[in-house]
């Protein structure tokens, strides 16, 4: 396989949440082929639910895990998601990559819309090493209530899989939590892509002590940066 050249989120913020798939697909064909491909795309949380994460009658996309395997093969792309397995169940992040069977990650340890998901009471987490990165998940929550030495021994765990880069994946609809503040304090030493399904916070990448940030918190949008750059590859966003 060849290695991933570029990390990035999917922002998800447009009030129309029906079907985030096909947002996300239409978000991507503004994209010529070449310029997505061998990215890690990290996408929201719940990305399966229908209406957004916030929706008090609560739907699942059953077909959202084979939709975006398809993506990923068609276009050489290597998504991050956090999926609700069922209504009321647990929520996964998983790693995707074409057509093989989704690497679970982590499952969201923090409770938050109980119509929606339930939070799980497993401490692990799974570090996968891929395409000559190291990655980690943390989703929502789980990010900004980790911290001391939980938070070192994470950084430390994705680090030791001696991957040429180490990303911490941040799937997440935040409202109230800080995203930056999040994000930051977790890009010290690695890079750290935080996806966003809220208009009310910012998606946030960090790398090499560079941050890029959505343009418009109401519409959706991709960000990417060049791995191999000296920091993001399209500057600071204010």
């Amino acid at each position: 396989m060849r290695p991933i050249r570029q990390v990035g989120f999917f922002h998800f913020g447009s009030m129309e949440k029906d079907d985030p798939v096909g947002s996300l697909e239409f978000e991507m064909a503004k994209y010529p082929e070449a310029q997505l491909r061998d990215s890690l795309l990290v996408l929201p949380e719940a990305f399966n639910a229908r209406g957004g994460y916030y929706n008090a009658a609560p739907a699942l996309d059953s077909d959202a895990l084979p939709r975006l395997q398809r993506i990923s093969a068609e276009r050489g792309i290597v998504f991050v998601a956090a999926l609700v397995d069922r209504i009321k169940g647990p929520m996964s992040a998983y790693l995707l990559d074409g057509t093989a069977p989704p690497q679970w990650l982590t499952s969201k340890r923090t409770h938050g819309w109980r119509c929606l998901y339930t939070g799980s009471e497993t401490k692990e987490d799974r570090l996968i090493p891929h395409r000559e990165v190291g990655i980690g998940a943390l989703i929502c929550d789980d990010a900004a209530c980790t911290f001391g030495d939980a938070q070192k021994l994470i950084v430390e765990r994705i680090k030791n899989l001696m991957m040429k880069h180490t990303v911490l994946c941040i799937p997440s609809c935040m409202t109230i939590t800080d995203s930056r503040g999040t994000a930051s304090r977790w890009g010290n030493s690695i890079t750290v892509a935080l996806a966003n399904g809220s208009s009310s916070q910012a998606s946030v990448l960090v790398h090499r002590g560079c941050e890029l940030r959505n343009a418009c918190p109401f519409e959706n949008e991709i960000k990417l940066c060049d791995l191999d750059s000296a920091g993001v590859a399209e500057g600071d966003t204010d």
